[in-house]
């Protein structure tokens, strides 16, 4: 299986699929397999969904999909050591391992801020698309707050036991165990990534040099995810920095009648994303 392994030891795993010669698109959260059992419809669905998407894209770029953030899927743990400035240096990793030189990053939700700080490192992520985060005005504060108090609650504290006692391992099924660990070390390697970022970049500095394509797209409804108990006016954010983004060139995209979870893992959502990406994404080389 093909690992790209960090300087910290850190093995992600990665496959390449799609266009052999054509230009690279990087992707993980939320359309790679690990991250199906989190899916509207049942595991199987959502992977065949994800698939589904991929393949589409597939048939016009090479995909560097991957196993991302740490810690999850068949990518190592050291949730720990998540920073803004990993995240920007595990893809570059991942890059060379898969002998890609340039990359426009996808990515939604989490990954779309996570893309962003990859973007103003490296001139090598020639541009991003990304959506169900706001490019400017996101709301870090609110989901560090968020993930701080998540992972110092009894749910967490629970999933902790569950993926971390030897005894308690043996006796959930293997499918059932990988959820959950999973998702524990996907929330301990974000609250770790918001830790590093809030209060120390200037987003508004740091957007405006950003070149090359960039869209972003979002729900109409998207207020973030209120079954979690996490209520965040993301498409409010994103109307209100709509004109500041197009005079930066960005491609700013509403679609009407999705909230933040159906946009990216329904079928006619996902759907959607991929006709607007290979539309705004043919007219660019990189």
């Amino acid at each position: 299986m093909p690992y790209a392994t960090t300087s910290d030891g850190c093995r992600l795993y990665y496959e390449i699929k799609g266009k052999a010669d054509g230009q690279a698109l990087f992707v993980n959260y939320p359309w790679a397999d690990a991250f199906a059992e989190f899916g509207v419809g049942g595991a199987d669905h959502q992977r065949n969904i994800n698939r589904a998407f991929i393949e589409r894209l597939g048939e016009h770029f090479k995909i560097v999909l991957f196993d991302y953030p740490r810690g999850v899927g068949k990518s190592d743990r050291n949730s720990e050591d998540l920073t803004a400035e990993t995240v920007a240096s595990d893809y570059l990793v991942v890059a060379d391992a898969a002998g890609v030189d340039r990359f426009v990053a996808l990515g939604y939700s989490w990954s779309a801020n996570a893309v962003l700080q990859v973007a103003i490192r490296t001139d090598r992520c020639a541009g991003v698309a990304i959506g169900g985060w706001p490019p400017l005005s996101g709301p870090y504060e609110e989901l560090l707050e968020f993930m701080v108090k998540w992972n110092d609650g009894l749910s967490a504290r629970f999933l902790k036991v569950i993926t971390r006692n030897s005894i308690v391992r043996r006796l959930i099924p293997s499918k059932k165990l990988m959820v959950f660990r999973n998702l524990t070390n996907m929330l301990d390697s974000i609250t770790n990534y918001y830790k590093s970022l809030v209060g120390k970049w200037d987003e508004e500095k740091e957007i405006a040099k950003l070149t090359g394509p960039r869209i972003t797209y979002f729900g109409s409804d998207d207020i973030g995810e209120p079954d979690m108990k996490l209520v965040i006016p993301l498409a409010e954010n994103n109307r209100k920095r709509r004109s500041d983004l197009e005079r930066l060139g960005w491609r700013v995209v509403e679609l009407p009648g999705y909230d933040h979870t159906s946009l990216a893992k329904a079928p006619s959502g996902i759907d959607d994303i991929g006709t607007l990406l290979l539309n705004e994404l043919k007219a660019y080389q990189w």
